[in-house]
C-alpha cells in the first residue's frame, strides 16, 4: 500500500531519474554535433554514444532501484575524467572549429546535469524528496 508521502517521494525521484536521462540525451546530442563537425575523429561512429545509451538503458530499466541513477553519474564521471586526463576535452574546447567546441560544451552540460541529478536522486534524504513547497509538517 502506498501512502501519499511515498507517492510524492516516488514522483520526485521519478523526475530526478528522468532528468538524469535528459542529461545523458543532451550529452549524446553534443557528441552528434562533434561527429557532424569532424567525422574523421571518430571513425565509423562515436563509441561514446554507445556507452551513454547503454548507461541510459540501465538507468531506465532499473529505475525502481535507488542506486540505478548512479550508472548515469558513473558514465558522466568516466567521460569527463577521461576527457580531462587525455587532454582531448581541452583540445576540443579550444579547437578552431566552432561546431566541435560547441558540441563539447553541449556534451559537458548534459554530463554535468546527469551527474548532479543522479547523485541527488540517490543521496537526498527522503524528507527532502517528500517536502512540498508551501506546506508544513
Amino acid at each position: 500500500m502506498t501512502t501519499p508521502e511515498s507517492g510524492r517521494r516516488s514522483t520526485v525521484r521519478a523526475r530526478l531519474v528522468l532528468t538524469v536521462l535528459t542529461g545523458l540525451g543532451i550529452a549524446v546530442a553534443g557528441l552528434l554535433v562533434q561527429f557532424a563537425a569532424d567525422p574523421t575523429k571518430f571513425g565509423v561512429f562515436p563509441l561514446g554514444i554507445v556507452f551513454i545509451v547503454v548507461a541510459a538503458a540501465i538507468v531506465w530499466l532499473a529505475r525502481r532501484r535507488r542506486p540505478a541513477p548512479l550508472t548515469g553519474a558513473a558514465i558522466a564521471a568516466w567521460i569527463t575524467f577521461g576527457g580531462f586526463t587525455t587532454g582531448e576535452l581541452g583540445r576540443n574546447l579550444t579547437s578552431g572549429d566552432v561546431a566541435t567546441a560547441a558540441g563539447n560544451v553541449v556534451m559537458m552540460i548534459g554530463l554535468l546535469l546527469a551527474f548532479v541529478t543522479a547523485v541527488s536522486a540517490v543521496a537526498l534524504p527522503a524528507s527532502i524528496l517528500t517536502s512540498v513547497p508551501g506546506r508544513r509538517g
